[in-house]
């Protein structure tokens, strides 16, 4: 009789365990992302549809970097929204061409206090850079 009560113990507790590591898989995001690419629009420049968002996906995937491209549409809340999206997905890395130099400083602020790395790209932003090195760069 003490057997077959440790043995249905013990089966309890393992389909016990086993549905809380699925409810635990199922509760993770879908897909997680080492880096983002953040460009600004597709008004100022058809490079960043046509050249960039191609050229810097399939290099991420080359270096095998799970990694997201976006673009913001000209829009700063927009571009923030989208930052929060990626540390959301635990992008340790934002590489952000910024559309304005107000909110490229504070997706770097948003980037930085969650302990991702931000790389100035393309509209370059030095206030940003004196956030994300250690080094002086000017």
């Amino acid at each position: 009789m003490k057997k077959s009560t440790r043995w249905m113990t013990a089966a309890a507790a393992a389909a016990i365990l086993v549905g809380l590591v699925a409810a635990a898989a199922s509760a993770r995001p879908a897909a997680s992302i080492q880096a983002c690419a953040l460009l600004p629009d597709t008004k100022s420049s058809t490079r960043y549809t046509l050249f960039d968002a191609p050229y810097l996906t399939a290099a991420f995937r080359k270096a095998g970097v799970s990694a997201t491209v976006l673009n913001a549409h000209a829009d700063p809340q927009k571009q923030k929204s989208q930052a929060q999206q990626c540390l959301a997905q635990g992008a340790k890395v934002i590489l952000l061409d910024q559309l304005d130099p107000a909110s490229g400083a504070s997706i770097t602020n948003l980037a930085v206090s969650g302990g991702a790395k931000v790389i100035d790209y393309d509209r370059s932003s030095s206030a940003a850079r004196r956030r994300t090195t250690s080094r002086s760069t000017t």
